[in-house]
């Protein structure tokens, strides 16, 4: 987003923290899952920590890399589209049946390779909603705090790794650690 600076979605989700009139945190007004889940972040009070128990140098951190990730999956989804629309233009001109097949064929790794691209954008859009909404960092499922570590290597990280083992026992099948 144009001038949209890291500092700014920092100081949207410490503003997302509930604070009291006289400024400090109050855990009565806390929404969320958060709320639910009757966690509370050990530093909420604390002024250099936003709303998430991240501070604010790791929320910048990690919302630098997702934009610069951002904008690398941008420029990625626009070329696979744009590629699969060539491929297909060329479905007129095709000598035979091999080169029909060989042009579908490319065009839908194109389009598979898009949409794989397009889901981890969401999944990215989404996390940067969450840190601007002062939920970013907590597991969706127990509310525990998610360790920074998982976090940087997964910053669309919905769950804690407990969780997350769980949710793919139950589903059968190993997917996505989101």
């Amino acid at each position: 987003m144009p001038g949209d600076s890291a500092g700014a979605d920092v100081g949207r989700a410490r503003m997302a923290l509930p604070r009291d009139p006289a400024g400090g945190f109050d855990p009565t007004r806390l929404t969320g899952v958060n709320a639910l889940a009757g966690v509370l972040p050990e530093n909420a009070g604390n002024s250099q920590e936003i709303g998430m128990s991240l501070s604010e140098q790791q929320v910048v951190g990690l919302l630098t890399g997702m934009r610069e990730r951002l904008a690398v999956l941008e420029e990625e989804i626009g070329r696979k589209l744009g590629d699969s629309a060539d491929d297909l233009s060329m479905l007129d001109r095709v000598g035979d049946s091999g080169d029909f097949s060989n042009a579908i064929a490319s065009s839908e790794v194109d389009l598979s390779e898009a949409l794989r691209d397009i889901e981890e954008w969401r999944g990215l859009r989404g996390a940067m909603r969450r840190i601007d909404e002062g939920r970013y960092g907590f597991c969706v499922d127990c509310g525990v705090e998610i360790p920074f570590a998982r976090l940087q290597a997964q910053p669309v990280a919905l769950r804690c790794v407990d969780c997350q083992s769980r949710a793919e026992r139950s589903s059968g099948a190993h997917s996505s650690t989101m």
